[in-house]
């Protein structure tokens, strides 16, 4: 078949498989030349045509996509080169100099929170101990007032 025509004709167009359903479910003969018939044969023209204009349409969009990919590719390219012609020596050096700045930083920042986490485990073992000193000093009182009270 051609292309923009089905591959695939619906047998509920055909008219011979009309007539045929026709008989074996209602019992009824159609002629040939029934109007009904036509009706249909010009329901599958109608729909025959209908492929052939979403073909075109779907030729003319893919053909519009491709276009518009093509054009977005040159624009992107040109504004690259325009952007390229833009970065001087000086502009690279200065970007590399920021960035050796942000690093020297961050090395500070991971520095100063070494020396919090160090300075927050101290602190955590003195809590435990000054706790359990603590604790020793209230049994000690507890056995005193005991040996006192008894």
């Amino acid at each position: 078949m051609s292309e923009g025509k089905p591959s695939y004709t619906p047998k509920a167009l055909i008219a011979e498989d009309i007539r045929r359903r026709v008989w074996e479910e209602l019992g009824l003969e159609i002629a040939k030349d029934d109007p009904i018939i036509a009706a249909q044969i010009i329901a599958l023209a109608g729909c025959e045509d209908m492929n052939e204009l979403l073909s075109q349409h779907d030729q003319a969009l893919s053909q519009n996509f491709e276009q518009a990919l093509q054009n977005w590719k040159q624009q992107s390219e040109d504004l690259l080169q325009s952007l390229a012609g833009k970065l001087s020596e000086q502009s690279i050096k200065d970007r590399i100099s920021l960035m050796a700045e942000q690093v020297n930083r961050s090395d500070a920042l991971a520095q100063t929170l070494t020396d919090l986490s160090n300075s927050m485990k101290r602190n955590v073992r003195l809590f435990k101990i000054f706790t359990f000193i603590n604790v020793l000093s209230l049994v000690g009182a507890l056995l005193i007032m005991f040996l006192i009270i008894g």
